[in-house]
């Protein structure tokens, strides 16, 4: 019925997927600890990232307040000219009126 050569690669097989699912438990365990060290230093750095942004916006803070100030002094002084140079546009028209009267 059965011949023998089937029984003998079907046993060979067998081994070679367990030998295989040994080789791939050892790899996986060498990859946990790999990945553990890599999550590590990835941890570390951000933790490193956070504190150095935290220092220049310690320093920047002030120095971006006294530009938001001058943004806004700036924007104030712009409408006063637009306001004025209005102004003076309006007297020039009214003088030229008074030009062409004559």
């Amino acid at each position: 019925m059965f011949d023998v050569c089937f029984f003998q690669d079907w046993r060979v097989r067998v081994e070679h997927m367990n030998q295989y699912h040994s080789n791939i438990e050892a790899a996986a365990k060498d990859i946990k600890v790999m990945l553990s060290r890599l999550t590590d230093e990835i941890v570390a750095s951000m933790e490193k990232i956070g504190s150095r942004e935290k220092y220049i916006n310690q320093q920047l803070r002030n120095s971006l307040t006294l530009l938001a100030q001058t943004r806004n002094a700036s924007a104030e002084i712009k409408e006063i000219y637009r306001q004025a140079s209005s102004g003076v546009a309006e007297k020039t028209r009214q003088l030229a009126e008074v030009g062409h009267v004559k």
